[in-house]
């Protein structure tokens, strides 16, 4: 009521009586101070809700830690020599020790040597060729084929697949494979064929990069092969 005779007043130019004029005075005050109110909490609001949407957006914009090191694609291509660990036949006229010894060779006396199997590192003529790519988030696939020669035409050949998702921690790139199958045959020789399925299973590799190069070495669970595999950034 006080305010619109407020407002009727000033707009006929009337002037209101004494007792009036504090009321409208206080009643304007009173909307005021309501209004600036309202206008306060919707500059926060408006201001929290673009700060969420930046931060949302700034986290799908990350990789996962260290992931940005390694992301892209990587490739090789060639042949190398690698060093396996694995049986050996080794024979020697000064004696095996007796974990090692199959048999001798003559009487036992001059002339004659033990033979068997020992575990150790041997190099090997590798041909492989891989395709690894790591994308921002941390999704990756890779394929790779290697076949090394194990005798005048004996080849052991390993090929494998696998995709999932990748983190980066400490030197060391880890895999989680969600989907991947891994096969190891030989050729032109007796072999067992044997393949695995690397589904739900982890993987960890020692990872190097320099420049455009990236070198990894599979530790977890622990490899035969104790050589750094080099890929090119393409």
């Amino acid at each position: 009521m006080a305010l619109r005779s407020g407002l009727l007043m000033r707009q006929t130019g009337m002037r209101a009586p004494c007792i009036f004029q504090g009321l409208i005075m206080n009643t304007d005050s009173r909307l005021n101070r309501q209004f600036a109110r309202k206008v306060r909490w919707g500059i926060g609001l408006f201001v929290l809700g673009w700060a969420s949407v930046g931060a949302a957006a700034d986290a799908a914009g990350k990789s996962p830690a260290g992931v940005s090191d390694v992301m892209g694609r990587w490739q090789v291509n060639g042949t190398h020599t690698e060093l396996e660990y694995g049986p050996e036949v080794v024979s020697s006229s000064f004696g095996l020790p007796s974990g090692q010894r199959i048999g001798t060779i003559g009487n036992g006396g001059v002339g004659s040597f033990d033979y068997g199997v020992r575990n150790g590192y041997k190099p090997y003529e590798v041909e492989r060729k891989g395709d690894l790519q790591i994308q921002r988030d941390g999704k990756f696939t890779w394929t790779s084929h290697a076949s090394s020669k194990r005798g005048a035409n004996c080849f052991k050949v390993t090929e494998s697949r696998m995709s999932g998702m990748a983190f980066v921690a400490g030197g060391k790139l880890e895999l989680n494979i969600a989907d991947g199958q891994e096969t190891t045959s030989y050729k032109g020789c007796q072999g067992e064929k044997v393949s695995t399925n690397l589904s739900g299973q982890k993987r960890g590799y020692e990872a190097k990069v320099d420049g455009k190069v990236l070198r990894i070495r599979q530790i977890q669970p622990s490899s035969s092969s104790s050589s750094l595999v080099a890929y090119q950034r393409t």
